[in-house]
């Protein structure tokens, strides 16, 4: 899901704190992408990699949203819902995941997320469209980023920015501040007295948890890096100390 050739690369993680495998979660999600801007309409649907569809209407997805899959671990058979990935190559071009909640071979939770990547379309409101990403999924934790030099390597290990995921929280850390971050109610006790006594205007309340944008446009990332990166270590500097471990 990293293949786009991008040198700056948008990168939204979330993950989600209620169900998707209902295909009315499902069909809202999509419309959230083709309301907000029909710049974000999908065009073309697929499953593990492979095209399934093109989508001429959000219907189009329905017979293949959570469908069942099964896997054989030590002669056990279980089953799992399926997850789908949308892509858009028009005017913006992007590629989004959903991967269903499942349990691991030791029968640990995995929870459900969703991932973006995107070229950063210079007119979409990025930071609109990830409040709402948040809000709807009802977030334990996401954020929205910009990779500098993203196209040098697939992983991202050699971007100026290096990667981190969602799946990389503990109930008391999460890895990094991002352009835009989500603290949804794992976070809430911490971040809401924050919120509380800065009344920053880049701080807004969205459901059970607080989103955090550092600057006007994401394109700072990139183009005012340090600038950025300035405003996000003062920012860290109110969390409690190791509060942010990305190991």
């Amino acid at each position: 899901m990293r293949d786009l050739n991008a040198k700056e690369l948008l990168v939204i993680h979330i993950e989600i704190g209620r169900s998707t495998i209902d295909w009315t979660f499902g069909k809202q999600l999509l419309e959230l992408f083709s309301n907000f801007d029909n710049r974000l309409a999908p065009q073309t649907l697929s499953v593990w990699g492979d095209k399934v569809a093109n989508l001429s209407e959000i219907e189009d997805v329905q017979p293949h949203w959570a469908s069942l899959g099964q896997m054989r671990v030590d002669g056990s058979l279980s089953e799992f819902h399926i997850g789908v990935a949308w892509h858009r190559k028009l005017t913006t071009r992007y590629q989004a995941e959903i991967k269903h909640e499942s349990q691991n071979v030791r029968g640990r939770r995995i929870p459900a997320t969703l991932s973006v990547y995107a070229k950063p379309h210079k007119a979409i409101d990025w930071r609109g469209f990830a409040n709402l990403l948040y809000e709807f999924t009802e977030a334990h934790y996401g954020f929205a980023h910009l990779h500098r030099d993203a196209h040098l390597r697939s992983d991202l290990s050699e971007a100026r920015e290096p990667s981190w995921i969602t799946g990389q929280r503990t109930p008391k850390t999460v890895p990094q501040l991002g352009w835009s971050t989500f603290f949804g109610r794992p976070y809430v006790d911490i971040v809401i007295p924050l919120f509380d006594e800065s009344q920053n205007e880049t701080m807004a309340k969205l459901g059970d948890g607080v989103a955090i944008t550092l600057t006007d446009s994401i394109l700072d990332v990139a183009d005012r890096f340090e600038d950025f990166n300035k405003t996000r270590s003062k920012a860290k500097a109110c969390f409690p100390e190791n509060f942010f471990d990305i190991s």
